[in-house]
């Protein structure tokens, strides 16, 4: 007799044993790899099922060995949700890896410079946060730091990966299948956004999730819903344990297929053991095999056994039999297993041999020894960062690696997680590296009870700070607010000492965190802390970060009251409240101090340099974010006293704002159109020079075009600013452009609509990015146009256009309305409520940014006077106001004829007919209508229809008058008055 029968060999067959029993599985996934190959259709595999029962072994024996597809693993840990994102980038680790191996130095050039556009609109704090990165040879096209609204972050983060992936893919020409392992702990975030990778590929690939059942199932088809086609197939397969018979054969199979005596009452006895888990079956037979009890009968050619009474008195689970075996271990490899369940990942014989006593090639060797043992599976995925070598091993189970953690002495695991936190720190001349550092913080939460020297602490106040800024920068506020309690007592314990520095950074980080997870009695603690114990600037960029915070959160008020406060401490003094008089006597100061400088000196004034301008600078970029919708003449002094310390001190990437507010003013001041545009483009060529090509500069650009070009023209420039807004996370200034598109189209005078729809498009993007005000603005404005339309609105509709508002503390919400109360009331003839709205609304109107909206207000004023005093209701006054307004328009068309040559030619036809001068009125309203019909302005046209039918009822003509009339009304009809 003799132990050395035909036992299959642990590491020859491993993977067999994982998928023996599993031809219905094998069957299945074969076709989902020929749906993705000759099919051409993307795929979703799910493969689920109890630990140990060789999830992980049929994937890589259906998948590893196909040379059409590609395979690319990442693993989700116990520890995923303290390490957000991790999974993609090891995803992403492995598809540069591979790309630099598959292309030349030349090819790999060429698609860094493509790349370049992508990385230069990310914040730096984002790339800081995807250390991969840096492998792509472009850290010097990094983009300054931005302060980036934290709840915009999650879409930045993930729109790069979705363009990154994109542009890899388009680098392929073979199918791509990634493997998302252990997916019951995933974390939702990394999840969600390889979904939406998996969706936006430019070509079919396989996504396969691999993992214990549970929640992750239903979230999965939640996710798979969403994008569900023809061309899209989803498959699941569940792997269950073995019953009695497919025991039975298991057993046979791995004792060499040779016959085994009484096989049936040991598969049922296995059966009752070991619950028909494939790996526990694997190691149990193997055990007894190693202790005699299955004994290989030559002369038989048969496997005989023998198991004394008690031997599986108690069910075996794997880590029953793993722990059993790991008492059996000699010390050293105990040794190393007990550090090994510690680091979890990345377990090599480099990291070994630094943090425990053995050296190089002992690691090695008992590394080998653990894995041939069961313990240890080498791994999958080869990453390009935290590995010393290309032999990384994980455990085989994490329950058995949880299992001998726990019986380690608590002081000892402490010591290891300790050891390993302090070579992160110190194996780079430089400092930590942005990969290591979440998983420094893990360890160091680990080993929280080992005394540590104040300079020590220094280093771990320092890494949980980091810990907390990359957590809040990949939207994991709670985590990141774990690391800022945990590290508290290292902070309140450095208070006395001279280094401020590391406690600055650390009450910044912890104010922000505070805030956003809505702490706010915590953050308050936190700033009165760093107000008592840091210096001046620390304190300033805490109060900074308080303004933006409040400004991001939608607290205006807060957000003005606060960055009012800063500038006064700056040296600017400026109230929270500002007048019309106010915001003249700022110009008037601006316009001196301009004098004869002409704007080609502007531009070439030298760079600013003095950190007080600058911070004042940073405020008040800011303060226009609130002021604008709070307080409109605030925004008017802020932008000319910014103007005002330009041109006494140089320019800077923020001087933009100030010289396109100075023309903006003179525009709508003083109809200066062309001096208008002259120095509001100098704001435009100031942000370029300094290489500021934000959304809000295009923005900027938006608003001064009209000035001088087409207003249709500026369409793309809003939507061109939203998209740059949407990428750069300032949803806020994102939604602000959609206010403005929304007016732009009503006001080119198409149909109506057309615009409605634009308008309820423009809803629902501010509602889904929670800009509340933008929201209320874009509703009230569809509720406008609906009654406009219509005639009325529903009582429902109504009292919702009410309630919006009373509540409403934005400015542009009450003037807007003015304007289309005063456009309703004219079209329902209602002419003398239409003079009271004008007399009434005509402050709120003023506070109109959009000068081409704003003249929508003159255009209807003047045609409301011409009415009344056609009515025998005018007065002299009103003649005056309407001969101001035709110059005005005269102004105005002869700077940009294109948005206003149409409307001037129907005052003047107006005016004409007023004066009894019917050949000049006939001839002013032909032209009015043929600019009418080509800026497709309806309502233009439908008012020169009617003037003409009146000039033939006054010859006379009561036919034709009436045939005028009628195509008026069609026009307006066809504009969008259902009314008419």
């Amino acid at each position: 007799m003799t132990n050395e029968g035909g036992l299959q060999n642990r590491g020859k067959d491993k993977i067999a044993l994982g998928v023996y029993g599993r031809e219905n599985e094998l069957a299945t996934i074969a076709e989902a790899v020929d749906e993705l190959i000759l099919n051409n259709r993307y795929v979703c595999l799910e493969v689920s099922g109890d630990a140990g029962t060789g999830k992980t072994f049929l994937i890589k024996n259906s998948l590893g060995e196909i040379p059409a597809i590609r395979v690319f693993y990442a693993t989700f840990g116990p520890d995923a949700e303290a390490r957000p994102y991790s999974v993609v980038n090891d995803f992403f680790d492995q598809l540069v890896s591979f790309l630099k191996e598959r292309k030349s130095d030349a090819e790999l050039s060429i698609w860094h410079t493509s790349l370049k556009e992508l990385i230069k609109e990310l914040p730096s704090e984002i790339l800081n946060s995807i250390p991969f990165i840096s492998e792509l040879t472009l850290s010097n096209n990094r983009s300054q730091s931005k302060k980036v609204n934290p709840g915009s972050l999650k879409s930045i983060l993930e729109n790069f990966y979705i363009d990154l992936a994109k542009s890899i893919f388009l680098e392929v020409d073979f199918k791509i299948a990634l493997v998302l392992d252990n997916v019951q702990f995933y974390e939702e975030k990394s999840m969600q956004l390889l979904f939406k990778i998996f969706r936006g590929a430019s070509q079919p690939l396989m996504i396969v999730l691999s993992g214990r059942p549970g929640r992750w199932q239903e979230h999965r088809r939640e996710m798979l819903s969403g994008f569900l086609s023809e061309n899209t197939v989803s498959v699941s397969v569940h792997l269950g344990p073995f019953n009695v018979g497919q025991i039975a054969g298991f057993i046979v199979y791995l004792l060499g297929g040779k016959r085994v005596l009484r096989l049936d009452d040991l598969s049922l006895l296995f059966f009752e053991t070991t619950a028909g888990n494939v790996n526990t079956l694997y190691e149990t037979v193997l055990r007894l095999k190693e202790e005699g009890a299955l004994i290989f009968d030559t002369e038989l050619d048969s496997w005989q056994w023998s198991i004394e009474s008690g031997r599986f008195d108690q069910k075996l689970s794997i880590v029953s039999v793993f722990m059993q075996k790991f008492e059996e271990l000699d010390e050293r490899s105990k040794e190393v297993l007990f550090f090994a369940s510690c680091l979890l990942k990345n377990i090599n014989p480099v990291l070994v041999a630094k943090l425990t006593p053995f050296d190089l090639s002992s690691a090695t060797q008992i590394l080998s020894y653990c894995n041939e043992k069961g313990f240890l599976d080498v791994d999958l995925i080869n990453t390009q960062y935290g590995n010393e070598s290309r032999s990384n091993y994980h455990f085989s189970s994490d329950e058995v690696a949880a299992a001998i953690k726990g019986s380690m002495p608590d002081r000892k695991s402490q010591q290891y997680h300790r050891n390993i936190v302090n070579y992160f720190l110190t194996r780079n001349a430089i400092g930590i590296s942005d990969r290591d550092v979440l998983d420094g913080a893990y360890h160091l939460m680990h080993s929280k009870d080992i005394e540590s020297t104040t300079e020590e602490k220094k280093a771990y106040l320092m890494l949980y700070t980091k810990a907390a800024n990359q957590s809040r920068l990949l939207t994991s506020f709670e985590q990141g607010y774990l690391f800022i309690e945990i590290a508290k007592p290292f902070a309140e314990s450095l208070l006395w000492t001279k280094d401020r520095t590391i406690l600055s950074e650390y009450y910044k980080e912890a104010y922000q965190l505070a805030r956003l997870t809505n702490n706010r009695l915590s953050a308050d603690e936190f700033m009165r802390v760093a107000s008592e114990n840091l210096d001046a600037d620390s304190k300033y960029e805490i109060s900074f970060q308080k303004m933006v915070l409040d400004i991001q959160l939608g607290l205006l008020n807060d957000g003005l009251q606060t960055g009012v406060k800063l500038l006064n401490e700056l040296g600017l003094k400026v109230g929270a409240k500002a007048s019309q008089l106010t915001v003249i006597m700022e110009f008037l100061k601006a316009k001196r101090l301009l004098g004869k400088t002409t704007i080609e000196k502007i531009y070439d004034m030298p760079e600013v340099k003095d950190i007080r301008l600058e911070r004042i600078f940073q405020v008040i970029f800011w303060l226009f974010r609130a002021s604008q919708y709070l307080a409109p003449e605030l925004n008017g002094v802020l932008a000319l006293k910014q103007l005002q310390l330009t041109l006494k001190h140089g320019t800077n990437a923020e001087s933009w704002s100030g010289l396109m507010a100075y023309g903006v003013i003179i525009g709508v001041g003083m109809n200066d159109y062309k001096t208008a545009y002259d120095y509001a483009h100098l704001g435009g060529r100031l942000a370029d020079k300094y290489g500021n090509r934000s959304g809000k500069v295009e923005f900027g650009r938006a608003i001064y075009h009209p000035f001088r070009n087409s207003l249709m023209e500026t369409i793309s420039m809003y939507e061109n600013s939203k998209a740059k807004q949407c990428r750069e996370g300032d949803y806020l200034g994102a939604a602000e452009a959609t206010v403005n598109e929304s007016l732009t189209y009503f006001s080119l005078g198409g149909s109506l609509n057309k615009v409605l729809d634009r308008v309820n498009e423009n809803y629902e993007f501010c509602s889904r990015v929670s800009a509340l005000d933008f929201t209320d603005f874009q509703r009230m404005l569809s509720l406008k146009l609906n009654c406009m339309m219509s005639g009325s609105l529903s009582k429902e509709d109504a009292f919702e256009l009410n309630k919006i508002i009373k509540a409403s503390e934005f400015k542009m919400i009450h003037s807007v309305e003015t304007v289309l109360n005063l456009i309703e009331a004219f079209l329902k003839q209602e002419y003398e409520a239409a003079y009271k709205i004008i007399k009434e609304g005509r402050k709120l109107v003023n506070n109109l940014t959009g000068l081409y909206f704003k003249s929508e207000f003159a255009f209807y004023e003047v045609l409301t006077c011409l009415a009344l005093s056609a009515t025998g209701k005018g007065s002299l006054s009103m003649r005056r106001k309407v001969n101001q307004s035709v110059s005005k328009f005269e102004k105005w068309t002869k700077s940009a004829p294109d948005n206003y040559q149409h409307k001037l030619e129907l005052i003047k036809g107006a005016v004409h007919l007023l004066d009894s001068n019917l050949d000049q009125a006939s001839l002013s309203f032909q032209k009015a209508l043929k600019l009418g019909l080509k800026q497709d302005n309806f309502i233009v046209q439908a008012y020169a229809l009617r003037g003409m039918g009146r000039i033939e009822g006054m010859r006379g003509a009561k036919d034709r008058e009436e045939e005028f009339l009628i195509s008026s009304c069609d026009q307006l009809r066809e504009w969008g008055l259902q009314w008419k």
